[in-house]
């Protein structure tokens, strides 16, 4: 594989975690627990094209057409001709109007952004994809409404490290789905590495909190 050239200047890098969590009962009445009816579920999905430069990057939002989205994913890919080394995932995260991401504490979210990235190798013929997992609407469908929790730590900041950020589900919430994003989406050599559900000691495939990891190479 060949190694992505090193970037001038400066860069602060960030590595961001999302967790999607159905928001428990409030008020007087305790509703009947939405765990022991059936979740419906339909998949959404739209492309965007690029990136077709060296470190630039293109964002996909998927629609849930108002229904609330419990996660998601994104692709790259070229439309033909070789999968360049350089064409990553630079995020899958939550959105209430389809062009920002989700900040900590939003609710309801109905699009799954997914950003794809060029490194130092330019792409051609590039597009971006993002998928989107809607519940579906009334009763017996699942939770009436989704919190977004947000955890970030800043790096990595040098060739070959990794960064790594956990969030946890708020007392009486249940983990829904997750994401990762790094940034800026102008350095080619950031890249996600993981992303998964995981309980102290982190390791994956195990319920609880969800944790992203970055990585920075050279």
């Amino acid at each position: 594989m060949r190694r992505q050239r090193r970037l001038r200047g400066r860069f602060v890098s960030r590595t961001a975690v999302v967790g999607l969590f159905a928001v428990a009962g409030t008020g007087l009445v305790v509703p009947p627990s939405w765990a022991a009816t059936t979740l419906s579920t339909t998949v959404v999905s739209k492309n965007a094209t690029g990136p077709n430069a060296a470190n630039t990057e293109v964002v996909a939002a998927a629609n849930c057409s108002g229904k609330l989205v419990s996660g998601g994913g994104a692709r790259v890919d070229v439309t033909t001709g070789t999968m360049p080394n350089g064409l990553k995932v630079d995020g899958t995260v939550p959105s209430k109007n389809g062009s920002t991401q989700d900040t900590n504490g939003d609710t309801k979210p109905a699009w799954l952004l997914g950003a794809g990235g060029g490194g130092g190798q330019a792409p051609s013929k590039a597009e971006t994809w993002a998928y989107g997992m809607c519940i579906g609407s009334g009763t017996g469908h699942g939770p009436a409404a989704t919190v977004v929790e947000v955890a970030s730590v800043s790096g990595p900041n040098a060739a070959d490290t990794t960064a790594k950020a956990t969030v946890s589900c708020p007392t009486g919430d249940r983990l829904l789905g997750g994401g990762a994003r790094t940034s800026p989406g102008t350095v080619g050599s950031l890249k996600i590495i993981g992303s998964f559900p995981t309980t102290p000691p982190a390791s994956p495939s195990r319920p609880g909190p969800t944790q992203a990891r970055g990585r920075r190479s050279g």
